[in-house]
C-alpha cells in the first residue's frame, strides 16, 4: 500500500517538467523546488513543514533536473526555486549556502503576502482603539533536524533496540525485515550510514524464519568494522535532548 505521506520524500524524475510538477500541486499558488543529492535534509524538512499548507507545493529535485539546469546551471545543489503559479521563471532563488531557516522564512513572506486579503476600498467607520492582540516568539529552531540525533537514533536502533530480543520470528521478524528496508531506503544519513543500512537490509531479508541476537549483533558488528565504524557508540541528542533524561531522546529521533 502506498503511503501518501512517503512521496514527499522522493525526488521528482527528470522526465517531469515544469508544468507537470505545477500538475501535482493542486491548486497551490506556488511551487518550491528543492535542489538536492541525498540526504536531502533540507528539502525533507520543507516538505514536511509545508505539508498542510495549500498555498505551497515543495517538490525535492536533482540537481540534474533539466528545469534546474536551466535556471541554475552547474551551480545546483543545495539551492531553493520558488515559482508563482503563472510564472515561468522562479521569483525567488536561494543564494548558495542558504540555510533552511532562511529559506523557510522568506517563503513565508511570499506565501502570507499572497494569501494576505486585499485591503477594503470602502472608507473605514470610526471605532473606539482596541488592545492589539498578543503575540507569541515562534521559535524555528524547533524544526531543525540534527545530524547527531540521527546518528544517535540509528546507533541505539541497531545496537540497543533490536539487540533486546534473542530471538525475532514470526510477525515480529517481517515487521522488523520492512522497517529495516523502509529506513535504509529512506533515513538521512551520511553515505557510510546508509551503505551500513543497506548492508544490514540486504543480509536481514536473507534471515528466516527466525533471526537470533547473536546472528544480528555478529552480523552488525561485522559491517560497522567494515565501513570505518560510521555509528557513534556514545549515545548524545542535541535538538532531541529533553529537560530530563527519560524526556524524547530515541523516541524523537525515531519521529526525525
Amino acid at each position: 500500500m502506498n503511503n501518501p505521506l512517503l512521496e514527499i520524500f522522493q525526488p521528482v524524475d527528470n522526465s517531469k517538467s515544469l508544468a507537470d510538477m505545477w500538475n501535482s500541486a493542486g491548486s497551490a499558488n506556488f511551487l518550491g523546488v528543492m535542489v538536492e543529492e541525498n540526504p536531502a535534509a533540507v528539502a525533507w524538512a520543507l516538505a514536511i513543514n509545508f505539508y498542510n499548507d495549500r498555498n505551497i507545493r515543495i517538490v525535492l529535485a536533482r540537481p540534474q533536473h533539466p528545469e534546474v539546469v536551466k535556471q541554475l546551471r552547474a551551480d545546483a545543489n543545495n539551492r531553493f526555486l520558488l515559482y508563482h503559479r503563472g510564472d515561468s521563471t522562479p521569483v525567488w532563488t536561494s543564494p548558495s549556502g542558504a540555510r533552511w531557516s532562511e529559506i523557510q522564512d522568506k517563503v513565508m513572506e511570499f506565501v502570507t503576502h499572497h494569501a494576505a486579503p486585499p485591503k477594503s476600498a470602502e472608507k473605514s467607520t470610526a471605532v473606539e482603539p482596541q488592545a492589539p492582540a498578543p503575540t507569541a516568539e515562534i521559535d524555528m529552531s524547533q524544526y531543525k533536524v540534527e545530524l547527531a540525533d540521527i546518528k544517535s537514533t540509528i546507533s541505539y536502533m541497531l545496537f540497543q533496540e533490536i539487540a533486546r530480543q534473542q530471538v525475532v520470528d514470526g510477525e515480529g521478524l517481517v515487521g522488523l525485515k520492512s522497517w529495516i528496508h523502509a529506513v535504509s531506503k529512506y533515513a538521512p544519513a551520511t553515505t557510510p550510514i546508509r551503505r551500513l543500512l543497506y548492508r544490514m537490509d540486504q543480509w536481514l531479508q536473507g534471515q528466516g524464519p527466525s533471526m537470533t541476537y547473536e546472528d544480528w549483533t555478529k552480523k552488525l558488528e561485522e559491517v560497522h568494522t567494515d565501513l570505518g565504524n560510521p555509528l557513534p557508540r556514545e549515545i548524545e541528542w542535541v535538538a532531541c535532548k529533553g529537560s530530563k533524561p527519560h524526556f524524547r531522546g530515541y523516541t524523537c529521533g525515531v519521529w526525525v
